[in-house]
C-alpha cells in the first residue's frame, strides 16, 4: 500500500482551509493545516511535506516572504501559490522565486488536483 502523501495547506481563511482539506483527503492525501506563516514554518521544520499549498495573503507575512522562508527550510519541496489577486506580475515573481506553480481563487478543484499531481510527480517517492 502506498503511503499517504502529505500536503501542507497554508491558508488563513478557515472555511476555505476546511474545503481544501476535505478535497485533499477525498483524493487520498494527508492534509496538514496551517493558518499562519509561523505555523507553516514550525511544521516545515518538524516534518517534510510532499508539497505545500501557500496562500499569498497571511495575517503574519506576505506570500513572497513566506515562500522565501519555506524554500530555505525545504528547498526540495514544491510550493504552489494560491491567491485571489489576478496579478500576473506577482505570479511571475513567485515563479522566479521558486514556486512550482500558481493557482487563482476561486479555483476549480480539478485544476488544483492537476497542479498537485504535477508537483507530486516531480518528487522522488
Amino acid at each position: 500500500m502506498m503511503a499517504h502523501r502529505v500536503i501542507l495547506v497554508v491558508e488563513d481563511h478557515a472555511p476555505l482551509l476546511r474545503v481544501i482539506a476535505e478535497m485533499l483527503e477525498r483524493f487520498g492525501y494527508d492534509a496538514r493545516l496551517a493558518g499562519t506563516a509561523a505555523d507553516a514554518y514550525t511544521f516545515a521544520k518538524a516534518e517534510r511535506p510532499d508539497t505545500i499549498l501557500l496562500d499569498m495573503n497571511l495575517p503574519d507575512a506576505n506570500g513572497t516572504q513566506t515562500l522565501d522562508v519555506l524554500r530555505l527550510l525545504r528547498p526540495d519541496v514544491p510550493i504552489i501559490m494560491v491567491t485571489a489577486n489576478a496579478d500576473v506580475r506577482l505570479a511571475r515573481e513567485t515563479l522566479t522565486r521558486g514556486a512550482f506553480d500558481y493557482v487563482m481563487k476561486p479555483f476549480d478543484m480539478n485544476r488544483l488536483g492537476q497542479v498537485l499531481d504535477a508537483a507530486l510527480d516531480s518528487q522522488p517517492r
